[in-house]
């Protein structure tokens, strides 16, 4: 087996989370650097109360942290690396588009964009759009089985109607909307597409 350390974690990542698209100031990576080897990884979306306690009881090797910025690094092992990727995870690990989660859902196909997300990099320039949402082409369903689905995945949903489109009564669920904002526009592009919404 070969010796795994934090600059390879932190090039996977770099890959799987597409940081190349986000402003260099977005991007992420490596937010204290260790040459220590990684056999275990610990995942936390921000420091906790009993983080520092939490890192010396599992005996990780590295942390990753969504939101890094209030960590007290005086209070970790010194040779402890960490990475963090806000926006990038965010944009890729996100409810809206999601290559992985399209996957689950049993997408075919290409991944149709909907809705787009227009920022600023720090001097102003206005950067690619990205898109906060996807459409998706599934297996014809009956709605109730797509559901179970959408509850084996999430663990379960707030509200769940089959209703009536543009196109009529849809009995079964051929394309999916999948969306990180419920918004006029949103609903009605999806609405124009025959689509629902998850």
């Amino acid at each position: 087996m070969s010796t795994f350390f934090i600059s390879d974690l932190a090039d996977f990542l770099q890959k799987e989370l597409s940081v190349g698209k986000f402003p260099e100031t977005e991007q992420g990576g490596i937010y204290y650097p260790s040459k220590r080897p990684i056999k275990r990884v610990g995942l936390a979306l921000e420091p906790f109360f009993r983080l520092y306690d939490w890192v010396d009881e599992t005996q990780i090797d590295a942390l990753w942290l969504h939101r890094p910025w209030k960590i007290d690094l005086s209070r970790l092992p010194p040779d402890l690396g960490i990475l963090s990727h806000h926006l990038p995870f965010d944009e890729t690990l996100t409810m809206g588009y999601n290559s992985r989660l399209a996957s689950q859902l049993g997408a075919m196909g290409n991944l149709q964009p909907i809705g787009y997300k227009k920022s600023a990099d720090d001097s102003g320039k206005t950067l690619p759009p990205r898109p906060i949402g996807m459409l998706i082409d599934i297996n014809p369903q009956e709605f109730d089985l797509l559901l179970d689905r959408i509850k084996t995945i999430f663990g379960g949903y707030d509200r769940a109607e089959a209703g009536y489109g543009s196109g009529g009564w849809q009995p079964d669920s051929y394309r999916v909307a999948v969306v990180g904002a419920m918004t006029d526009a949103l609903v009605r592009e999806a609405d124009e597409k025959g689509h629902i919404f998850i």
